[in-house]
């Protein structure tokens, strides 16, 4: 079953990646960014979720507005969560969100997710945080 899984995910990630051009690509492009979504934001504790994300946080700033708001709407709905087993999940998502800001131009990146984030709406608690890397270090 996690074979299957792991080839469902790559081809979403192919078709995630398919160039612009004909209508039907874009549609299958959306379908396979709108399948990741929803795939993290269901089952946030599943294998490669990091992979999926890595995926979902580098299209923050994709031109399609339809797949920007679709990222930032799971990525949002994830880092809300108050769910422990999920803090190193989230502190994965905030780095790959770094890497994406300091390396990418910011004029398609959604303005709102900078601001939940700057304005401390998505909160990360550094005690915890810190916990979990002293646990993740000793295991």
């Amino acid at each position: 079953m996690l074979e299957s899984y792991k080839e469902y995910l790559q081809v979403l990630e192919i078709f995630s990646k398919v160039s612009e051009g004909a209508d039907a690509y874009t549609r299958l492009r959306i379908l396979a960014i709108d399948c990741f979504c929803k795939l993290i934001e269901r089952h946030p504790h599943f294998n490669y979720r990091l992979n999926i994300m890595q995926t979902l946080v580098s299209r923050l700033v994709a031109k399609d507005l339809r797949i920007r708001k679709a990222v930032t709407k799971t990525i949002k709905e994830l880092l809300k969560r108050d769910d422990n087993q999920l803090l190193d999940f989230k502190l994965e998502i905030l780095k790959e969100i770094l890497k994406v800001t300091k390396t990418k131009p910011h004029k398609y990146f959604d303005p709102n997710l900078l601001d939940c984030l700057v304005l401390n709406e998505i909160m990360v608690d550094e005690g915890k945080a810190k916990a979990v890397e002293v646990s993740n270090k000793k295991t």
